[in-house]
């Protein structure tokens, strides 16, 4: 069966380690398991991808047997500032995050066993991964991603996307658990021990 794998979370809390770890794994199998990954976060930019007619036109197109996606906010926001205090406005147009039912039911279109996982630490954990990854992130843009995921329309992504959605302590549980973790609960096989 095709699978779908879709981590969510803030910045520097593992999405990325954790996606190529199980597309290692994948590739190791004898046979190997086809797998890819999609990243929307990217394409929210005036004339990129996500704003156009097919915003999805990447999902629509794989045809890997897993597909692991990383969404960290996957919306268009505007930095601006009043009275000395910085703002992160969003855009009306709602991206990723707050219309999710528009590219999972792409997923669920393709047959696939779609599974959602919440990656999540505290924001210190957070602050010493975004230092250790040399603050790909600007520190001010990872807070602001880091607060979003208390507005309703991230905590609701479940709902909204008409799917079940696994939290994982990633400061409780380790970085180098979660991808055996997320793969024993998306039934992949083997299992992995």
């Amino acid at each position: 069966m095709k699978k779908a794998i879709i981590l969510r979370g803030p910045p520097a809390v593992g999405k990325s380690k954790t996606r190529e770890k199980l597309l290692e794994r994948l590739r190791s199998l004898s046979p190997p398991i086809s797998g890819t990954h999609i990243y929307l976060d990217d394409g929210w930019g005036a004339g990129e991808v996500r704003l156009s007619a097919s915003p999805y036109s990447d999902l629509v197109a794989v045809h890997e047997d897993v597909v692991v996606i990383e969404l960290g906010c996957g919306e268009i926001y505007t930095r601006a500032q009043l009275n000395n205090q910085v703002l992160w406005l969003l855009d009306a147009r709602p991206g990723a995050t707050r219309n999710p039912r528009e590219w999972v039911n792409i997923l669920k279109s393709q047959g696939r066993d779609t599974r959602s996982f919440l990656l999540w630490a505290p924001w210190a954990f957070i602050q010493e991964g975004e230092k250790a990854r040399g603050n790909k992130v600007p520190p001010e843009a990872a807070k602001m991603s880091y607060d979003f995921y208390y507005l309703a329309d991230w905590s609701n992504f479940p709902a909204k996307a008409l799917i079940e959605e696994q939290t994982l302590r990633v400061d409780c549980l380790g970085l180098g658990a979660l991808p055996r973790i997320i793969w024993n609960a998306c039934e992949l096989s083997p299992s992995w021990h």
